[in-house]
């Protein structure tokens, strides 16, 4: 894994996502990469913590969440927690159906009474994200 980040190219494979939604991203200001360039004309580079935001928002589109959504919910966290998209998304703890995504904390509890036979809820694993992450980084590094 590198110290200096990760160039577009592998952080968009690490994450699962094309490297045009990293442009766009960074462009859109919804996930920027907090390496700085080292210098003009030499792009930024992301952070593994990026990585692991960039592949938790890749999880939550597979889920069946589309990208408006996902502006939604990153921007209620961060205005509910004070972090930004990285922070927030490698911090929470995300439940889906497809449909909505709930924070889960340790005091949340989600009911299967209330509406039994519900479609089951996706979790995003973020502890095995990591791991798995690191693990790709470590062999793309060799």
């Amino acid at each position: 894994m590198s110290t200096d980040g990760f160039p577009s190219d592998l952080a968009a494979k690490l994450g699962h996502v094309p490297p045009t939604d990293l442009e766009n991203w960074a462009r859109s200001r919804f996930l920027v990469p907090s390496v700085p360039a080292p210098r003009r004309g030499v792009s930024r580079r992301y952070s593994f913590r990026d990585v692991v935001a960039i592949r938790v928002i890749a999880e939550l589109r597979e889920a069946g969440i589309k990208p408006r959504a996902l502006h939604r919910v990153v921007r209620y966290l961060s205005t509910h927690t004070g972090l930004g998209t990285t922070d927030v998304l490698t911090t929470t703890n995300l439940v889906t159906n497809g449909f909505d995504v709930f924070e889960l904390t340790d005091s949340a509890t989600i009911s299967t009474l209330r509406k039994p036979g519900q479609s089951v809820l996706f979790v995003v694993p973020l502890g095995e994200l990591v791991h798995e992450i690191r693990a790709s980084a470590k062999a793309f590094a060799a």
